[in-house]
Formats: structure tokens, sequence, C-alpha cells
């Protein structure tokens, strides 16, 4: 499941050229129709070939995350970016109840389909990112799409406001086009007298970045491989706990009723970190509770179950609100040119290093602290990397294009506002 869920993140790699809004529908008729039909198959292949076809369309749903990153303003993306998780948390956890109740592979999936409603509203609410529509000249839907947006906060928007915003748009994007050859990215961005901000809207330019433009960049292909390394820990200490069947009680049904409870605070818990530390505090403390929880938690199993389910649980939690939160620091490091296929080349290595899970959780037969051990030394590596090279994100406006993506270092965050402040 993790490899081909692995394989649909790196074939998300090339869907920043996509409408983000067409990409998410795509995701959610897929999802409709593989589910609606998987429970009626007659013959282990076929429903082979409809799970694969699910685990290959899962990482589109990731999409979402990315719309309303680049729809909320600076100070609301640790909120929504952590608290945009609590339905799937009530999933998580209402799957259990419901497969209590029906203890049934048939029935469950039968009783779980009026739930597939959810989606019908995805079709009317969920509008395209502007971010992405000004990125790629599309200036025409960006004025119907802002002044639905302008309706829905009841906000009466003149013609003017909406002609001057894309005006500024158009400026900002056209001012110094972003050299193909990478040659001079230091100083992309400087505004010049000859290309100026009223350039006309029929000369801009569309995306010019590609994700193998984040190897060229040093500061970018840096930051990229941190994200990744630290996304692998994440998953792989997060699916360990989530897969194990004996890690807080040897009891499996206490053991997976602790892993699904240890989802439903995750979200606040996540938020509020991100509230009221910096993003990279936040990993550190984060990180620290997880390691220190999986290791003490099975330590003391011989002495006190409960002791070790309290501390299992504890560390559940904060695996879980470390996930959310290593998210929102991805998508606020890209850029939105590329910010999907950043996303999904950092959630495709940590879904790819998670498959090693099952086999780490299988060294408790040698003993029983041994995946603990080896789960609190990768979450604390991860969690070192992206304190010494990650710069802070969180109040950071999100970066348009590769160029000022890789202007971004540690230690210079507040110049980079600036920098921002004038594009």
């Amino acid at each position: 499941m993790f490899f081909f869920i692995a394989v649909g993140h790196a074939i998300a790699l090339f869907t920043d050229r996509i409408s983000r809004r067409k990409l998410l529908l795509f995701y959610v008729v897929a999802e409709i129709i593989i589910t609606s039909t998987i429970q009626f198959g007659t013959y282990f292949e076929v429903i082979f070939i409809l799970r694969l076809l699910r685990m290959l369309t899962i990482p589109l749903s990731y999409v979402a995350t990315c719309i309303i990153q680049e729809l909320l303003p600076t100070r609301k993306r640790g909120l929504f970016g952590t608290l945009y998780w609590m339905p799937y948390v009530l999933g998580y956890v209402g799957s259990a109840g419901l497969a209590y109740l029906t203890r049934d592979w048939y029935w469950f999936r039968i009783y779980a389909l009026p739930l597939m409603i959810s989606y019908l509203p995805v079709f009317f609410i969920m509008p395209e990112s502007l971010r992405w529509l000004s990125a790629n000249g599309e200036y025409k839907h960006f004025r119907s799409v802002l002044r639905r947006i302008a309706r829905w906060n009841r906000v009466k928007l003149t013609k003017y406001f909406i002609e001057e915003a894309v005006t500024s748009i158009i400026g900002s994007e056209t001012h110094n086009r972003f050299p193909c050859d990478q040659t001079n990215v230091a100083n992309s961005g400087d505004k010049t007298e000859s290309n100026s901000a009223h350039e006309s809207e029929t000369n801009s330019f569309s995306v010019t970045d590609e994700i193998k433009d984040i190897f060229r960049l040093p500061n970018m292909r840096k930051k990229a491989l941190i994200l990744c390394i630290y996304m692998s820990t994440t998953y792989l200490s997060f699916y360990g706990l989530a897969t194990s069947q004996n890690f807080a009680s040897t009891n499996i049904f206490l053991n997976v009723l602790c892993m699904g409870l240890g989802e439903l605070p995750a979200p606040f818990i996540g938020w509020a970190v991100a509230h009221f530390f910096c993003r990279r505090l936040s990993v550190a403390i984060l990180s620290g509770v997880t390691a220190t929880c999986v290791v003490i938690g099975p330590a003391v199993r011989p002495l006190s179950d409960v002791a070790c389910i309290v501390i299992v649980f504890l560390g559940k939690v904060a695996a879980s609100s470390t996930v959310g939160l290593t998210i929102l620091i991805v998508t606020e490091i890209m850029p939105t040119t590329i910010r999907n296929m950043g996303l999904f080349l950092t959630l495709s290595f940590g879904c790819t290093v998670s498959c090693l899970a099952p086999f780490i959780n299988s060294l408790d037969a040698t003993h029983y602290c041994i995946p603990g051990v080896i789960y609190a030394i990768v979450i604390l590596l991860g969690a070192l990397l992206t304190l010494i090279f990650i710069p802070e994100t969180k109040r950071c406006p999100l970066a348009q294009r590769l160029y000022q993506s890789e202007k971004l270092v540690r230690g210079k965050e507040e110049e980079w506002i600036t920098f921002m402040q004038k594009e």
C-alpha cells in the first residue's frame, strides 16, 4: 500500500501545470467511482486492481492543502493548516467504530457509501487558487474567482479595485522574467524602468519554473533535500506507530484503539504549538516528545501496562501533530509555480521510506525496545536537520516564483520579507 501511494505521489510530481481545482475534482470523481464499485468485485484480481487505482489517486487529495494555503493570509496558515485534518481524524476513528459494528468487509463498505455525499460541496464551493491563476497568466479567470470569493465574504469590490489588483499582479509577474538558464537567479526580481508594473496583460508570460530547477539552485536543492529527509522520518515514525500491533499493548484491540484515539487531539495540539511557537521550534518540541515516548513507553511495559499505554498515546498524538505541521512547512517553503510538485516530491520520499515501518516493527521479536529506539533516532535526526538548515516561515508570505524561494535563507527571514513586500 505504502509503495503504491509513493508511486502515486511520484506521478503527481507533474501536476502543477494543471488547474488545482480540476485536479481535486478528478480525485473526487475517481474516489467516488472506485469506492462505489470495489465491494462489488467478485474476483481477487478485480479488487486488487481497484485498490491499486485508489492508492495511485489518493495523493491528489493533498492538492486541497495547496489551495487552502494559497487562499489564506499569512497569519491564518497555521490555524487552518493544522485543523484542516480534523475531518480526516474523525473518519479515521469512525471507521474503527463502523468496522466493530459491522464486523464484515462487505457491509462495512456498503454502510460507508452514504458518507461520500460529503464530496458534493467540493464541486460548488472549492474555488481555483488565485495564486495559481496569476502565475499562469489566467487573469480573466482570476477576476471572476476574486469576485466570487468577495461575494462569499460579503465584500463589495469595485471594478477599479479588481483591475488595479490585476495590473499590480501583471507588474510583479513580468517586471523581470526569471532566467531560464538559471545563470542570474540571485539578481532575478530586481525591478527596472524598462519593465514597468504596467506592462500589458497580453505580454504577460506563463510559468517557466520546473521541478528539475530545484536541483540547479543550491539553496532550494538543500532545502528540498532536508524536507525530503524530515518528511521521511516523520512518516516512518507515524506509520510505525499506526501499523504496530503491540506498541502500546500486546492486546491488539486495545492497541488499535489507542492509536486511533491518538489522532483526535492531534490537530488542536498541532495548531497550539504552531501558534505559540515558531515553525522550527514546533518541529523540535513535537519530535522530542515523540522520540521520548516511543523509547520510554515500551521500556516501562514490564512494570505497568497502563503507563505504557498512556506514554505511547502521547507519542502518537505528537507524531500525528508533526505530520500536519510538516506538510504546512513544505507548502510554505515551495513557491506557487511548483508547490504541488514540491509537496508531492517530499511525500513520495516519505511514503517510500515508510515502507520500512512493518520491518522495523517486526524487530520487537528480538527485543521489544528496538523499534522505539530506531524511530526515536530517525525523528530526532530529521528535526535536527530542520533546525539547522530550514528557514523560519511562520511570518513569511508565500513565494510565487522559484527565484523568490531561492532567496529565502535561514537567519535572513526579515530581509526576505522586506524583499517580498517590494515585489
